[in-house]
């Protein structure tokens, strides 16, 4: 699955550095606690990119409640903003990732992310980004890729997606929230 959250009325979710390092935190634990496989993700200061792989919708459902509700949580305590209303805009938004092909492009896609956004000159300098960690291997929290990724992965991604495949990947965030009853976990 693609899976995208921003923060409610595109508010900042992801403030300083130690909101990205506890937000991964959260992943790690989520990881273990729900079986949850977690191939690439990106943080941006307002919304979040996860490519995950689940069991089952019950496993993603509490896998998201658990790290949602938790940074919300840790945020609300840091501005002392309990009770204020939705840290999040929406419960999130996912898309079932289908073929190798595409989920190369989602990857690629979520890889991208803070350069096409112009917060970094190249990639793999975004430390808040799983490209950060396959290129510096300090982070054990990503699960083995389920598809090969070719030598050069991270000049790769770097080389701008066509605009078929930005408005394929994109789509989901249109379209909103889909029924779970229409959802298959990949």
């Amino acid at each position: 699955l693609h899976i995208v959250n921003r923060g409610n009325d595109k508010k900042i979710i992801f403030s300083e550095a130690v909101d990205y390092a506890a937000f991964l935190v959260l992943l790690r634990e989520a990881r273990e606690r729900f079986g949850v496989e977690l191939y690439a993700y990106c943080l941006m200061p307002n919304h979040f990119h996860l490519v995950v792989r689940a069991p089952g919708l019950k496993e993603i459902s509490a896998y998201m409640h658990f790290v949602q509700r938790e940074h919300a949580c840790d945020l609300r305590r840091c501005w002392r903003s309990r009770g204020h209303g939705h840290v999040f805009q929406r419960r999130y938004w996912s898309k079932v990732v289908e073929g190798d092909g595409y989920l190369m492009t989602v990857m690629r896609y979520v890889e991208a992310n803070p350069y096409r956004a112009g917060l970094v000159d190249a990639s793999q300098v975004w430390e808040w980004s799983s490209l950060w960690d396959r290129v510096t291997g300090e982070r054990d929290l990503l699960h083995p890729s389920p598809i090969w990724l070719p030598d050069g992965w991270r000049t790769i991604v770097s080389v701008p997606l066509q605009q078929i495949d930005l408005d394929r990947v994109r789509r989901n965030a249109r379209m909103g929230r889909r029924r779970a009853d229409n959802l298959r976990v990949a």
